[in-house]
């Protein structure tokens, strides 16, 4: 069997006094088509709605690009904002 994704079914357990759950299924299924997103800076805020609706869409990779008219702004807390922002988009 060649790439796949898997997703598991979890039931809660106990909640107290620690959260338990029990695995009651797994679903595998072939990897689709496999996606990477190459765009230059947008303008404003429009960067943080690309990021969640391209992590929506399930976008393997974003690749962002330095052009002439749009820079990315190099701030390691932007990049951890995005992954907050992926990371949220991915469990909705």
């Amino acid at each position: 069997m060649g790439p796949c994704r898997r997703r598991h079914l979890l039931e809660v357990v106990a909640v107290a006094p620690s959260v338990r759950v029990m695995v009651t299924a797994l679903e595998r299924r072939a990897q689709g088509r496999r996606a990477w997103v190459m765009a230059g800076s947008p303008e404003g805020f429009r960067a943080d709605w690309m990021i969640g609706k391209i992590a929506e869409l399930g976008v393997e990779r974003f690749v962002p690009l330095i052009s002439k008219r749009g820079r990315w702004e190099r701030s390691g807390a932007r990049r951890a904002r995005w992954e907050r922002i992926a990371s949220s988009a991915l469990r909705q």
